[in-house]
Formats: structure tokens, sequence, C-alpha cells
């Protein structure tokens, strides 16, 4: 039976499914499953160099490309690095992403964040306290093509009026315009242009392979491990026959208590004011792949009404705390 992940079971989520056809092979897409320090190059001074090139680049502070390299600025002038490592569990692993500085015995070295589910999905960020969630899926089509998959899970506070989902829309995007130029403008578009641009079956006898790379050795080693299984006769992880022991499956991850805090993805205050606009004129919704979500303008609409909803709680709370009535100091 398929595995019950949790985004596919949970009552409270508004589905979107976007996908991509990608002429490479699958295990490309994988692989990078496990870096998540390609973020400054990719995310940062790839996007930025792309919206020059527009005309369109920016000085939004808060901006994904700024944000990402402002941040690395930080740390080179502080004199640290970013260190990663995987840690295994029983559906594949989780990854970590700390500063040279902080102490091996925080929560973000210990649990880690961003599951890797073997064979080919990750659940980007993997924290509750945010609005949006997603599994990718990185399904072989043959050895030269891959069908990627992006199943999005807005969930957004209880006290709004969420319309149910008879079904889940689903778009199929291209990877090139009317122009034939490729489309990276947008988070996940610079991911795919990383994978496929290796060609279509990447030549590994080139690589060196660094401690940074200590995530996608270990995918390729717990790959290796399950073929063996299979070869053997077993069953290779992921597997459920029984009901009982398929529901509702996730992994304990590091959960930061705010999702718009600064963080070594300097992802968290973009994405959590999609609804909002940049500098640039345009809504921060349109620097994701959730641009292409078939209900964007609702899904626009319910972040407006989130935000509207966290004024309304925090005047109540100023409120409160002004109504409260002022102590008399002892003599």
């Amino acid at each position: 039976m398929l595995p019950e992940w949790d985004l596919f079971t949970r009552p409270d989520g508004f589905r979107q499914i976007i996908a991509h056809r990608l002429p490479c092979n699958w295990l490309q897409v994988v692989e990078n499953r496990g870096d998540h320090l390609h973020a400054v190059y990719t995310h940062g001074r790839q996007f930025q160099y792309v919206l020059e090139r527009q005309g369109r680049l920016t000085d939004d502070p808060r901006a994904r490309y700024n944000a990402t390299m402002a941040l690395q600025a930080e740390r080179a002038a502080r004199g640290v690095y970013t260190r990663t490592r995987p840690i295994p569990n029983e559906f594949g692993f989780t990854k970590t992403l700390m500063e040279s500085d902080r102490s091996e015995d925080s929560p973000e070295w210990q649990l880690g964040f961003s599951p890797v589910m073997f064979p080919y999905t990750v659940y980007p960020g993997g924290t509750e306290h945010e609005i949006r969630h997603d599994y990718q899926f990185g399904v072989p089509i043959d050895d030269t093509h891959t069908w990627h998959v992006t199943y999005r899970c807005y969930v957004f506070p209880s006290e709004l009026d969420v319309p149910r989902q008879e079904r889940i829309p689903y778009a199929e995007v291209p990877l090139q315009n009317e122009r034939g130029e490729y489309i990276l403008d947008y988070v996940l578009g610079q991911d795919m242009v990383v994978w496929y641009a290796q060609g279509e079956i990447a030549d590994r006898t080139q690589e060196h392979l660094t401690a940074a790379d200590a995530c996608l050795i270990h995918y390729r080693k717990l790959l290796r491990e399950q073929i063996e299984i299979v070869q053997r006769g077993g069953e290779p992880m992921n597997t459920f026959r029984d009901a009982a022991r398929n529901r509702c499956l996730r992994t304990s991850v590091y959960t930061r208590d705010d999702s718009t805090a600064r963080d070594g993805r300097a992802a968290g205050y973009y994405r959590a004011n999609f609804h909002r606009f940049s500098k640039g004129g345009w809504r921060y919704i349109e620097d994701d792949v959730d641009r292409y979500c078939p209900d964007k303008e609702l899904i626009i609409g319910l972040y407006e009404q989130t935000e509207a909803l966290g004024r309304r709680a925090s005047a109540s709370r100023e409120l409160a705390q002004a109504s409260q009535p002022i102590g008399v100091p002892l003599r």
C-alpha cells in the first residue's frame, strides 16, 4: 500500500499539485535532496543574476535573493561557516544545517529538519509553525526523464472559512517560456536547472565530494543498502503491508517557534508573507513555484485573512494588558 505520509491524511489542509517534466535521470533530483548549502548560490546569487538580466533586481532586503546573500555576508564577517550532517530514521533521514559557532547540543543539530523519505520524497522545512507545507517527489519516467511533483498543503488557522475541496487541482508547468527561454525567476525553477543542466545522466566519475556532501553520500549508501536488501529477497524501506503501521507517518524535526525568523535558509519572511508586495511591485508568492497554483488568488486571500486575524488577536492582547489594574508598590 502507498505510505500515508501526514500531509496526505491531515484534515485541515488546502491542497494544490504542481508538476514538471524534467529531461534528466531521477537520481540527480533526489541527490539534491541532501544539499542545503546550494541555497547561497542557487537562490541567492543566481536569483539576483536572473532578475538583473531581466531588469527587475530590487534592493528589497526581505526578498529571498537579497536575504540569502546578506546572511552569507554576515557569516563571512563573523568568520563562521555552515555545517551539515544526516540523521538517520526509520523512513530515511533528516538534514541539519548549523553555523559552526553553535553548540552540537542544539536541537537543530540533534533533530534536523527537511526530512528525506526513501526513495525519492522530501518534505522541505517540515515544521509545524508555518502555513505552507509540501512534499516533492522525483518520480522516474525512464532513465533520462523524471516527473517532478510538488504536493502543496496550506494549513490556515481554524477560524478561517477555508473552502472544502472535492478534488485537488493539478497544474503541469513547462520549463521554458513561449520564447524557448528557461524560466529561472522562481526558487524551484532554479533548483531544477541544476538537476537537468548536468545532462540526462550525470557523470559521477568527475566528482570531488567533501564534508559538505555528507547527506548526499549518506543517501547513496542508503540506496545501495536497500538494493542489496531487495537482491536478497527482502523488502526495501517504506514498504507497508500492515494498515495499522501505515497511519499519518511523520518524522520528528527541529521546529522553530517563529516561521518569519532569520534562519539558515533565509526563506522564513517571504514565504510567510506570500500575499504582501515586495519592493519590486510583485507579491512574494511570485518568487516561488506557488505562483503556478491553480487557486493562487484564493490562497493569497487566505494569507491576507490570516494576517488580519493575527492583527486582531494582537490588538485584543494589548487591550487586555492595558485593562489590568496597576499594582500598588509595597512600602
